[in-house]
């Protein structure tokens, strides 16, 4: 599904469409294929042990008590364990597609910090990479904030990732 350009939806435009949504109804029918006709990644966390990727990327993490993945400069996605991982990635050096490793997308489990109406969040979706935020309530007691998660650009992670040094990985 092609949009025109007056049809595609800036991350911080469609992360304004998802806040305050309730757990379990994160995107509506359809939103998913507007975000990736846009180019966009939505990432929000589920249940008490999944890291979701939505739009441009179609995912879903293990990430019970919190993870952390990592995107290549061309947008592929993985888990850092497998960069440390000698029976996964063997000499990881010789496999140029690893090397150039930019950032991080990190699902933090229940957060310190992240308060609303005085309970804390189950999930907090941090990174480094230009992105916007939106709230996702609890479905069971919607006066408590369930996750924060992001909206981020492709084209704009693909252009922060090339200004980066290849062989960084930020931690």
């Amino acid at each position: 599904m092609n949009t025109s350009p007056e049809q595609r939806l800036t991350h911080s435009e469609f992360a304004a469409r998802l806040t305050n949504r309730m757990r379990g109804n994160e995107l509506e029918k359809g939103e998913a294929a507007l975000a990736s006709s846009s180019n966009l990644v939505v990432v929000f966390g589920a249940s008490d042990d999944l890291m979701e990727f939505r739009g441009a990327i179609y995912k879903e993490i293990g990430a019970y008590e919190g993870t952390n993945v990592y995107l290549t400069k061309d947008g592929e996605i993985g888990e850092i364990h497998d960069l440390e991982d000698e029976s996964v990635m063997p000499n990881k050096d010789s496999y140029p597609r690893y090397r150039p490793l930019i950032n991080k997308i990190e699902a933090v489990w229940q957060p310190e910090g992240l308060l609303h109406n005085s309970f804390g969040a189950d999930w907090l979706i941090k990174t480094d990479i230009p992105h916007s935020t939106f709230d996702i309530f609890d479905d069971e007691e919607p006066d408590i904030l369930f996750c924060r998660g992001i909206v981020f650009s492709l084209d704009e992670y693909r252009a922060f990732a090339n200004s980066q040094p290849s062989d960084t990985l930020n931690s």
